[in-house]
């Protein structure tokens, strides 16, 4: 989340722009406004974020680095079942904001 070492932080500079989000995810407000190297980025909650999927495991992780706040979600659930990591993430980094 911070800036130290400083080829970390060059992760998080976007290098594409991207405007494809799913359909589901425009719905609950969640962004992918650019993709840095490892990272999307939604410029529009300040987060930056990453999630994986494979069989009937799914993951999540993002953070705010001006809050200093993140989270981590490992699920052993298919990405399709009732509530993906993704949407939990960025809802439990939402409401740490206040």
């Amino acid at each position: 989340m911070t800036d130290n070492p400083q080829y970390a932080a060059l992760t998080h500079n976007k290098l594409a722009s991207n405007y494809t989000s799913p359909d589901v995810y425009k719905k609950l407000s969640i962004h992918i406004d650019g993709i840095g190297m490892c990272w999307m980025i939604d410029e529009q909650n300040n987060i930056i974020w990453h999630n994986g999927a494979t069989g009937n495991y799914n993951s999540y992780v993002g953070f705010d680095k001006l809050m200093q706040t993140g989270v981590v979600i490992l699920s052993n659930l298919p990405p399709d079942y009732k509530i993906s990591t993704t949407i939990i993430g960025v809802r439990l980094l939402n409401e740490l904001r206040g």
